[in-house]
């Protein structure tokens, strides 16, 4: 500084050196662990050894040390901060349990009093079993997560989401306390998936209008944790009776991700965003289009781009209106799918609950038209506006041709 008696504070300060290099490094934090901070004024009066001495003691503890070896005449800024660490995450927890993850499962294997009868995947990791006479679905880490840490860390983490993410929309979790090996237990379900219900029978109107508020509130629920689905697709979807209705039940608690996560593994290709296959990230505006496609093909048996196979680079084009595979669906619910699946994300709803307030209020629905719609369709009377003038014009100069 240019004051006087402020010639040695710098106002601005890096380092010497022209670049900046970071100076990092990871380590695991364990409980009652603690994190000393300070500048150089106290680690440079203070050695290893008395820092641990004192560090129990606090952070004035230190500072007081310090001080007190320059006679209360500190030569620099000395200070200090501790963080003790309370307790470490669930999801650390649950990786260090000291748990089995058996290689290979086979029908009337009993676990932890759960006796394994039937497979629902082909790999067999999840099973339907039984427990005193009731049915639950166990569903078990892959066999690579037993060499595999970045496998294991996936599978905790849905075991964590099974655990703490309780809602109507998805079947009742649990991780017993007392298990031997890396599994959760779900509630049996007993329906069909709608992958599955499709192949016989469409949804009714009213019935897919159901559909689309089930998976709209599903997606704010997850929001407020800061996840996505990632993988919304009828397969995920569980289709039962009650009362006479149906009622839908989301699974698949593995492709549970963080929001704007650029994962590219997340999703089913007939289902991604046009930017999902340009490594964009998932957000509301891409788990909406998952939604309008599913909902497309509850009505129509179709997809409305063409089923997508893995590792393709699909060309999208305007889709086929719903309405001609299926009269009975209203125009304005044929908006809202069509604005849901819009090739273009800035035509798209931007927000879940765009989605929620045009699905409970029909009737403010506005028409939606790609942008290569004929304006004559999306806008008649701007086309006939522009007709008229048009017209006008060409009659003024032909008046002016003949008086001439």
């Amino acid at each position: 500084m240019d004051e006087k008696g402020y010639e040695n504070v710098l106002t601005d300060a890096i380092g010497l050196q022209d670049n900046v290099e970071i100076f990092y490094f990871e380590n695991n934090l364990e409980k009652d662990d603690k994190l000393l901070l300070c500048s150089d004024g106290l680690y440079t009066l203070l050695d290893e050894e008395m820092l641990k001495k004192y560090l129990p003691n606090g952070a004035y503890a230190l500072v007081k040390k310090a001080s007190k070896l320059e006679n209360d005449n500190l030569p620099d800024d000395t200070t200090a901060v501790i963080l003790e660490i309370n307790d470490i995450d669930e999801i650390s927890k649950l990786k260090k349990l000291n748990l089995n993850i058996p290689e290979t499962l086979k029908k009337g294997d009993v676990i932890d009093g759960f006796k394994l009868t039937h497979s629902l995947i082909q790999n067999d990791r999840t099973w339907i079993c039984q427990k005193k006479e009731k049915s639950y679905v166990i569903k078990f880490a892959p066999k690579e997560a037993i060499e595999d840490e970045k496998t294991l860390d996936l599978f905790v983490k849905e075991v964590w989401n099974a655990k703490r993410l309780k809602a109507g929309f998805f079947p009742k979790c649990s991780v017993p306390k007392k298990r031997t090996a890396r599994y959760y237990i779900m509630n049996y379900i007993d329906g069909v998936n709608l992958k599955t219900y499709l192949k016989k029978r469409h949804l009714l109107v009213d019935e897919a209008i159901a559909l689309a508020k089930t998976l709209i509130k599903m997606s704010q629920f997850l929001l407020k944790y800061d996840l996505v689905h990632g993988d919304i697709k009828p397969e995920n979807i569980i289709v039962i009776q009650r009362d006479g209705k149906k009622i839908f039940k989301i699974i698949d608690f593995g492709s549970i991700t963080e929001v704007y996560s650029t994962t590219s593994k997340a999703g089913t290709p007939s289902y991604l965003a046009p930017e999902r296959f340009q490594q964009s990230a998932i957000n509301e505006k891409t788990e909406i289009f998952a939604i309008g496609v599913t909902i497309y093909e509850s009505l129509t048996g179709k997809f409305p781009y063409g089923e997508i196979e893995p590792f393709q680079t699909p060309t999208f084009k305007y889709p086929k209106l719903p309405h001609t595979y299926n009269n009975n669906i209203p125009s304005w619910f044929e908006s809202v799918i069509l604005r849901s699946i819009s090739i273009d994300e800035n035509l798209r709803y931007e927000h879940y609950s765009n989605v929620m307030f045009e699905v409970e209020n029909s009737h403010k629905v506005k028409p939606f038209f790609d942008k290569n719609t004929p304006i004559l369709k999306s806008n008649p009377l701007k086309f006939y506006k522009y007709g008229f003038f048009i017209l006008l014009i060409l009659n003024f100069y032909l008046f002016l041709q003949l008086t001439n």
